[in-house]
């Protein structure tokens, strides 16, 4: 033990007391959060893995500033978990990674509904397909909903007019998105 009066004892209580402030802070990443849904809003973009609020998926947002933002679905919970059931013809222990460059590319908002069997996504015409697309997780299938009335598929070689979703109404089973104040009604739930 170093004896209170000698100089050492000085030095080590002081790098004990005020030693935080002499080093860099270090940021570590946490757990990942719950983020239920997201609209790009400039220099805001949450840049990681944010799983869904009830469920065992997540998206990973990569944030590539001017090159826009980019997603990919995740499997993130064990798959032999008794919750996969649902879920173990279209995701597997090497197959739990899901992304299409026609929904995945500069992408400008999503939301998860409540159940945590979809995620809608919409895109930017820039460097994406310019439409809003329904996830279906248990099936691992894409549905476009925007362009509405039937106009044809949209892809990155043929974008349709850029979207932003704005809200989902689960109760009126009603998808908001913008430009215009636009809703598409969801059929199944």
């Amino acid at each position: 033990m170093i004896p209170m009066g000698t100089p050492r004892f000085g030095l080590i209580l002081a790098i004990l007391l005020f030693g935080r402030f002499l080093l860099p802070e270090v940021a570590y990443p946490g757990p990942p959060d719950h983020l239920r849904n997201w609209t790009k809003e400039p220099g805001k973009c949450p840049h990681g893995l944010h799983r869904q609020p009830a469920g065992p998926f997540a998206v990973f947002l990569f944030c590539e500033d001017a090159l826009g933002t980019y997603l990919g679905v995740l499997y993130s919970d064990p798959i032999g978990a008794p919750v996969a059931a649902p879920f173990v013809n279209a995701w597997t222990l090497e197959n739990r990674y899901w992304q299409d460059p026609v929904w995945s590319a500069d992408v400008t908002g999503f939301v998860w509904n409540s159940k945590g069997s979809r995620l809608y996504v919409s895109t930017s015409e820039i460097y994406g397909s310019g439409g809003i697309f329904e996830l279906d997780l248990p099936s691992r299938h894409a549905r476009q909903l925007a362009p509405p009335g039937g106009a044809s598929p949209v892809s990155p070689s043929s974008p349709g007019p850029g979207y932003v979703i704005t809200r989902l109404d689960e109760q009126a089973g009603v998808l908001h998105y913008s430009p215009g104040h636009r809703t598409v009604v969801l059929d199944h739930e």
